[in-house]
């Protein structure tokens, strides 16, 4: 099978595309970010994509970023896809919010394609990630101490962002482009070894390719099967007794007994990320020290990062900070509610956006979207309350004439994160689900050549 053939059956192995998708593409001008423009625009006519794509210009290295600009402006016009140039003062955005060039950057290049996204109408955000990516960031987190989280590395898709080119290596993406006598431009620092991943990529890499041409295949392979242990590791760490509040989360003791290493460090992990608000930052070796306290006398405390203390109290352990986890805990309780019951045509609202629903009749030949968030079902075929609801723990979708699969099956092979499950909307026949908004439409509830009247379902999106 050729290369674009094999991006096609890796798209379509991970549905990561549906006809008539709107899509922004993230191109820089590199030998990755042009090989998915070229890509998608060969499976355009297939899927009838619409394409935005989008050109980052982060001003940091003066005429060669100008000359990327100009490159990726030049392509898009060959390509006949519409482009956005966008010109954003990294180095200073980076010193306002106390970050790294490489963290600032990385922020604005996403927060950017989001906003193009929303004023296009469009769902998706592909990026040009690859294997040799993937290989990277397994190696970079393995080495600052990583949880396990970390070691599965990038995922292919997560929520509207979408990774085509992760099954392919970096070298077969630069052959694919050398025979179609393409081009692209080379950002100067990528030759450098001044930052952390580009050490890796030069000299770490390599020399794991000298003991095993395939090294990078293994990792990738190895990341896979890390992700599904870890979502293992989520379920076992569900039966953990932890309290949040505010500003604190109290764990009891006794109910990390019998729990393995990794999955009491996932339970601290979830403790860390409420009050903090993320898990950047925390490594190994504070999880280490506040699984420590287990076995020391009442009052032993440990200083964790932005200011959180893990302390020992009699059988419990107590992680408070500077309750940065109030709004976070306060939306999340305000999400827990959404029970709407859909009683007729007209506009229902969740937290983070609205479905619109309409009655329609239909018959042969009428068009039948296949958009992400705009669905068609068989009217007739609801035969109890449909209702807009947040998942519950024994759901479940059809996804064949064969059968069901749970929807905590389906978020994990997605890779929903699991902050992210619980408040991921689903539209419901009763119990049963009839759409998993945005991911996945029953089978059960599909148009069909019986079908005589329609819901036209359309899910708008305020806040990604």
């Amino acid at each position: 099978m050729d290369f674009s053939g094999r991006i096609r059956e890796f798209v379509m192995q991970h549905e990561l595309i549906e006809k008539n998708d709107g899509i922004v593409v993230g191109v820089s001008g590199g030998a990755d970010s042009v090989c998915l423009l070229l890509c998608l625009t060969e499976l355009r006519k297939h899927f009838k994509l619409r394409l935005k794509a989008v050109h980052i210009n982060h001003m940091i290295r003066g005429e060669e970023a100008d000359r990327d600009q100009s490159f990726v402006e030049e392509l898009c016009r060959e390509l006949g896809v519409d482009e956005i140039s966008v010109r954003i003062n990294v180095p200073q955005l980076a010193k306002e919010k106390h970050l790294t060039e490489e963290e600032a950057g990385r922020n604005a290049r996403y927060q950017t394609f989001k906003e193009v996204m929303e004023d296009t109408g469009f769902h998706k955000i592909a990026v040009a990630h690859n294997s040799d990516d993937l290989a990277e960031t397994v190696i970079f987190n393995m080495a600052r101490g990583s949880s396990i989280k970390g070691l599965a590395g990038i995922p292919v898709r997560r929520d509207c962002i979408i990774r085509p080119l992760l099954g392919v290596r970096r070298s077969e993406i630069e052959e694919y482009l050398k025979e179609r006598g393409r081009s692209f431009v080379t950002d100067s620092t990528n030759l450098l070894d001044d930052y952390s991943r580009n050490s890796i990529r030069h000299t770490v890499i390599p020399a794991l390719n000298k003991l095993n041409d395939r090294a990078v295949d293994h990792i990738a392979a190895a990341a896979e099967d890390v992700a599904e242990i870890y979502e293992m590791i989520c379920d076992m760490a569900d039966t953990a007794e932890i309290h949040f509040e505010e500003d604190r989360v109290k764990i009891a003791t006794k109910s990390l007994e019998g729990l393995r290493g990794p999955v009491r460090r996932e339970v601290y992990l979830r403790a860390l990320e409420h009050l903090a608000g993320k898990r950047k930052d925390i490594g190994s070796v504070h999880l280490d020290s506040i699984d420590g306290l287990r076995s020391k006398e009442n009052g032993s405390a440990a200083d964790l990062p932005y200011g959180i203390t893990a302390v020992k109290s009699y059988d419990n352990l107590i992680i408070s900070g500077i309750g940065a986890g109030k709004k976070a805990k306060k939306e999340a309780e305000e999400k827990k509610d959404l029970f709407v019951e859909i009683s007729g045509d007209g506009i229902y609202y969740t937290d983070n956006g609205e479905i619109q629903v309409k009655t329609m009749d239909y018959s042969p030949g009428t068009e039948i979207p296949s958009g992400d968030l705009v669905k068609m079902i068989d009217k007739d075929k609801v035969s109890g309350k449909m209702l807009l609801r947040y998942p519950q723990q024994e759901d479940r979708v059809k996804i064949s004439a064969a059968g069901y699969k749970k929807l905590g099956r389906l978020f994990t092979d997605l890779k929903v994160e699991r902050e992210d499950r619980k408040t991921a909307p689903v539209l419901a026949d009763d119990n049963e689900i009839i759409w998993v908004i945005g991911r996945r439409l029953s089978e059960a509830f599909k148009v069909d050549s019986s079908t005589k009247s329609v819901y036209l379902l359309e899910y708008i999106q305020k806040n990604i």
